[in-house]
């Protein structure tokens, strides 16, 4: 089962080079011949080893994409961090172990084939309870080139990766095996006609008019942003970038925690961002935490991150975030197992909450905030409940200057391509900035700066995948469960794995 050396090397080199597919980097659309080439690495051997090859591999490919996570020391406990991103990376890992050694059992069994749903079938489940962590998904990759992107809006994000995943095994199967190259002909026959009809849908103009939005990008240093002495500072350098914003805009966007206290323990601001929203006859979204009192809690309250929506002349409205992040905002399974409600690690003790709420600006648009809008099942919810657009507010500044912020955008903005829908995103220290349906650039702030744009952004229109991704998403488990099952059948007429 140990590797030799030279193996140690080769995983070495597989992980760098998927971890090179992950946009902003370069080679997302090469992403299915790097997958088949790690395929046939793993091809010989038996599944005890490439379960132990693919774990490798996955460690070097989350640290070359996650390692930004370490920022986070530089406003938290170093050694927590360290230590949490250390176990973020091997769990993680474990799934590329997971479908390594599905691969070795499909090669033993003559089941090539099922592989995909294997594959298919990890990134469903890594994506799924309280400890999902979405983040990689292998059609995500296609997130730098827009004629490829296009298609994820009939696939989505699971049925485009079964698709990367279905081609990787065509050209693993082809050096492998001498597969006949009519059968290569026709993956390069349906990508070309994935790639010509993407480019035709984006060569379209973009649609003019739309919500009128001004996105203000303040850039609060996160290493003082929460210290109370530094408080006002942060509300007048916000207050200094809203000044720049020139004419009349339907909808004023503020980061999450813009307001980097609760809600109501600060009056005076909330009665300053009202008098923003009556003299400019315009809606203002701010992100703040709230307090809801709670005597069931340990610390006797339901600690809320929330987004508040401030309308001409009327009382305001909240929208509580729904999707928490693993660890960082929540303890896994706390509800079941009620003494981790004691544990603290870094902000977590957040409670979610319970509604995807729809407002109109005048265009029906939805809030997320930050990892919502990583979820495929939560956009598509804000589609079908009648958002034409998602206004994303986040805070990136935790990780500074770095791949983070920018895989968080090509994130964002791929899932609202998925479903159809124009995004607007104002981030505290960028990126920034706002997408069409196709997820052509309507505008884009650089990272780092103090910054404040105005864009009209036309509304979108559900796609295939909003309209129809629940029912693909459950016969993709379903095909997936089939897969393992196949396997399990062939692995148990085989002699054991050394």
């Amino acid at each position: 089962m140990i590797l030799s050396l030279r193996e140690v090397g080769k995983a070495l080199v597989a992980g760098l080079a998927l971890a090179l597919c992950v946009p902003p980097l370069p080679l997302g659309p090469l992403v299915p011949f790097v997958l088949a080439g790690i395929l046939v690495w793993l091809a010989p051997k038996s599944p005890r080893q490439a379960a132990l090859a693919g774990f490798l591999s996955g460690v070097v490919f989350h640290l070359a994409t996650l390692h930004w996570i370490k920022n986070v020391m530089n406003v938290g406990p170093p050694i927590t961090i360290a230590l949490g991103l250390g176990l973020l990376v091997a769990y993680l890992s474990v799934f590329h172990a997971l479908w390594a050694w599905g691969w070795a059992h499909c090669r033993r069994g003559n089941l090539p084939w099922a592989w995909p749903f294997l594959f298919t079938g990890v990134e469903l489940l890594r994506g799924w309870g309280q400890m999902s962590f979405p983040w990689l998904h292998v059609a995500y990759d296609f997130g730098s080139s827009l004629p490829l992107l296009q298609g994820v809006a009939v696939f989505g994000v699971y049925g485009t990766g079964l698709l990367i995943a279905l081609t990787a095994v065509l050209l693993a199967r082809w050096r492998i095996d001498g597969m006949p190259r009519k059968w290569l002909a026709l993956g390069v026959g349906f990508w070309g006609v994935w790639f010509a009809a993407g480019a035709v849908r984006v060569s379209f103009p973009v649609l003019q008019g739309g919500m009128k939005v001004a996105v203000v990008q303040p850039a609060i240093p996160q290493t003082r942003k929460w210290e109370e002495a530094y408080f006002q500072s942060v509300v007048a350098k916000t207050y200094h970038t809203i000044s720049r914003v020139e004419g009349k805009v339907d909808l004023w966007a503020l980061p999450e925690t813009a307001i980097p206290d609760f809600w109501t323990w600060r009056p005076e601001i909330a009665a300053k961002l009202q008098t923003l929203s009556d003299t400019s006859g315009a809606d203002v979204l701010v992100g703040a935490l709230e307090a809801i009192p709670d005597a069931s809690r340990p610390e006797g309250a339901r600690v809320l991150n929330s987004a508040f929506l401030l309308r001409p002349r009327s009382q305001p409205q909240r929208y509580d975030k729904i999707r928490l992040v693993p660890f960082s905002e929540h303890l896994p399974f706390e509800n079941i197992v009620p003494a981790l409600n004691q544990v603290k690690l870094g902000q977590s003790g957040f409670s979610a909450g319970g509604l995807v709420r729809v407002w109109n600006s005048p265009t029906p648009w939805s809030p997320a905030i930050c990892f919502e809008q990583v979820h495929a099942d939560f956009v598509r919810e804000a589609a079908n409940l009648g958002a034409r657009t998602m206004v994303v507010v986040t805070n990136d500044g935790w990780f500074g200057n770095s791949l983070g912020p920018r895989q968080h955008w090509n994130i964002h903005r791929f899932h609202a391509v998925e479903h159809g829908l124009s995004m607007v995103r104002a981030a505290n220290t960028g990126i920034s900035g706002a997408v069409d349906h196709r997820g052509v650039v309507l505008a884009k702030t650089g990272m780092m700066r103090d910054t404040a744009l105005v864009v009209a952004v036309p509304p979108g229109s559900p796609s295939l995948y909003a309209r129809f991704g629940a029912g693909l998403d459950a016969l993709l488990w379903l095909l997936s469960f089939g897969a393992v099952a196949l396997v399990w059948r062939s692995r148990r007429r085989l002699p054991a794995s050394v």
